[in-house]
């Protein structure tokens, strides 16, 4: 899974930001906007994800066993509102596509044994901070392209009137 949500992010170093051109600014910052967004997406339903198998884990360890799917869908708003403290959660990103690795864990969480159960949230816990990670990579790139084009605009090497038609 590390490697697809790798992918997500833009991996080409386009050197140093003042030998882009604006035009080329501009479209390293679309992208990185873009793939912030998708991590962001992605990083909401691992949480949501890790949500529930944390819930099922605490539920399963108070000695009751595996609960059937209409009982889990009958505690998802109170699973889904409650979450570490500290952890904010915010909306989805309008983004499509769900990442398959992820969908299977919830989908057969009836059949998830206890150990199976800890492992998978481990394993969430782990997918949450590698994209949070990234994410923070990213608006670390968007910041210095933002940076970039603000000086130049600032110092007049740029001109907002190229924008113009």
């Amino acid at each position: 899974m590390t490697d697809a949500i790798d992918r997500l992010a833009p991996s080409e170093d386009p050197g140093p930001l003042d030998a882009l051109s604006m035009e080329q600014l501009r479209a390293r910052r679309n992208d990185l906007q873009e793939a912030e967004v998708t991590l962001s997406y992605v990083r909401r339903l691992v949480q949501v994800r890790l949500d529930i198998l944390l819930d099922e884990r605490e539920h399963r360890a108070g000695g009751a066993g595996a609960r059937d799917t209409a009982a889990l869908v009958a505690q998802l708003p109170k699973i889904l509102l409650e979450h570490e403290p500290g952890t904010a959660r915010g909306s989805f990103p309008d983004v499509g596509g769900l990442p398959p690795a992820v969908e299977e864990v919830v989908a057969e969480l009836d059949a998830v044994f206890d150990a199976a159960l800890a492992a998978a949230a481990d394993r969430l816990a782990e997918t949450e901070r590698r994209v949070s990670s990234l994410r923070r990579a990213l608006h670390a790139s968007i910041d210095a392209v933002q940076e970039e084009m603000l000086r130049r605009y600032k110092s007049g090497e740029a001109s907002v009137d190229s924008l113009l038609p």
